[in-house]
């Protein structure tokens, strides 16, 4: 298996599409199968599937007879190896090859989908809504009544609104509406729908008043993990507030506890002596250390700058040690930061270096940052990182023709829309 057309696949670069045009089919031929029948992503949870990705490659190859067989016998074999999000990736590749007018691939859809149901989640049973719309949201709610109740409602809402997606939401309720004078569970579930609707429209009332001091005090002496209520009071909080949270953040000893204490401080400056935060950052857990960073990068100052310049030589402290430089930036930080995008770290280690990389740039707008974005983008291991250096080469007049030729073949398909000048809410 040939290294460099493995990591392109991994990474979900565009790149792999020139490799493929440029090469003979037995340089990426193994590399290519086993992206398509494993799930290669390094962050699932942010980071699209891959069916897409995949598929325009399948289409570069000489060969899209073998991979479609390959990824439909794989898919219909029931094997353990392809479980999980394996089979979700090829279920959903399955599904463009079927939208192609293949057959087969239709057929094996529905019996693959009878034989495991709900078992990997939602997602399968939206492609086949996506594929044949109301025929497909019929044929999948026979098996949504074999999942626990308290789950049926949420997974019928989700297809409803893959359903509306391609229908319009006129026509795909209409359908909905015919459908259900003949399925009695499907009427029920459409009223527990409505009604969850107004419920949520009546729940929708004004803020309650805002907590003064003591009270965010007792919530966080009590553990109660409110994150976004802790931003937001720490936003609009008085300095004198301030202080009061400053200081018992510093007295305090519970890893719980700061946690939330620091979340208070996300978006203000911290007003009290920094001396404990700066030993967190360099001792304490991974979380801990980097919502101390948050509370820090509003600081700046030598110390800080001390601080990160002494993280430097920890590679799993690289991303605080960098976001902690953005704020106290001095010539020649670029080149120090080209020097660690170049280290081999592991994946982790690189990731959260980029994350720190990222808001480095940001804050620090200059020409010189052309150098260290192109090595993330080539080197990362995630392709929401890599959209992120693609705007910013962009909005600096720094990105390369060679750059965007790859990002029309990105695994991240809002990497693509912004090349292609697509715009999208952030």
């Amino acid at each position: 298996m040939d290294t460099d057309i493995s990591k392109y696949l991994r990474q979900g670069l565009g790149r792999a599409a020139a490799f493929i045009r440029a090469e003979p089919p037995e340089r990426y031929r193994d590399a290519l199968l086993y992206a398509c029948q494993h799930d290669v992503r390094y962050d699932r949870q942010c980071e699209d599937d891959r069916a897409v990705y995949l598929y325009d490659l399948i289409a570069l190859t000489t060969e899209p007879d073998f991979y479609r067989g390959a990824v439909l016998n794989a898919l219909a074999s029931g094997d353990p190896e392809f479980n999980g999000y394996a089979l979700t990736q090829m279920f959903a590749l399955a599904r463009r090859f079927a939208q192609d007018g293949h057959r087969e691939s239709h057929r094996i859809l529905y019996r693959v989908f009878a034989r495991d149901g709900f078992s990997e989640g939602v997602s399968c049973a939206e492609e086949l809504v996506g594929l044949d719309g109301i025929k497909g949201l019929i044929f999948t709610l026979r098996y949504l009544v074999k999942e626990e109740e308290s789950e049926q409602l949420w997974q019928f809402e989700r297809l409803v609104s893959k359903l509306e997606e391609r229908e319009g939401k006129d026509v795909a309720q209409q359908a909905i509406q015919h459908a259900a004078r003949f399925r009695p569970r499907l009427a029920k579930w459409r009223e527990e729908s409505r009604l969850n609707a107004e419920d949520h429209v009546r729940s929708s009332q004004p803020e309650r008043p805002r907590l003064d001091y003591a009270g965010i005090r007792s919530l966080i002496q009590a553990g109660t993990n409110r994150f976004g209520l802790l931003w937001d009071w720490g936003k609009e909080a008085t300095e004198e507030d301030l202080a009061h949270a400053a200081e018992d953040l510093l007295a305090e000893s519970d890893d719980g506890r700061l946690l939330n204490y620091l979340r208070v401080f996300r978006n203000r400056r911290f007003p009290g002596p920094t001396v404990r935060l700066l030993d967190l950052v360099r001792t304490g857990e991974w979380r801990l250390a980097h919502a101390v960073k948050a509370a820090l990068v509003h600081v700046g100052g030598a110390d800080i700058r001390a601080c990160a310049l002494g993280l430097l030589d920890r590679s799993d402290r690289l991303g605080l040690a960098v976001e902690l430089l953005a704020a106290t930036s001095e010539p020649g930080d670029y080149r120090m930061i080209e020097s660690l995008l170049e280290r081999p770290l592991a994946d982790f280690e690189y990731h959260s270096l980029g994350f720190g990389v990222l808001d480095f740039v940001k804050a620090n707008p200059r020409h010189e940052a052309s150098r260290s974005l192109t090595l993330l983008y080539e080197n990362g291991p995630c392709s929401v990182c890599r959209r992120g250096c693609v705007r910013q080469l962009l909005a600096r007049g720094l990105f390369p023709n060679w750059m965007r030729q790859e990002c029309r073949y990105d695994a991240y398909i809002h990497t693509r829309n912004l090349v292609n000048g697509i715009e999208e809410e952030e």
